[in-house]
């Protein structure tokens, strides 16, 4: 699978396909993906998965030290929702 400029890459299987599924992905530079904004300073994730109905997140990823406890930590202390850590799909740089 290719590799993005920044060196990482998504796994084909859980790839955006669709035009609209494109449109959905966020490049982030947090390391709580709800600390991502537009230009203009209004936020992307939380009108985005409200817009949706969506009221509970499956997390998965890897920094689990680091990216993944800060958005769980912003998703359920901030913004309310319900959150479910896959434990088997979650990874870490360090021991």
């Amino acid at each position: 699978d290719e590799e993005d400029a920044d060196g990482t890459a998504t796994v084909p299987l859980l790839a955006p396909v669709t035009a609209s599924e494109r449109r959905r992905s966020i490049k982030s530079l947090h390391l709580s993906k709800f600390a991502d904004k537009f230009a203009d300073g209004s936020e992307i994730l939380d009108p985005m998965l409200r817009a949706w109905g969506v009221d509970t997140l499956v997390i998965v990823g890897a920094w689990s030290e680091d990216c993944i406890l800060s958005t769980i930590t912003d998703a359920v202390d901030r913004y309310g929702y319900d959150v479910v850590l896959v434990e088997d799909a979650v990874a870490t740089g360090s021991d």
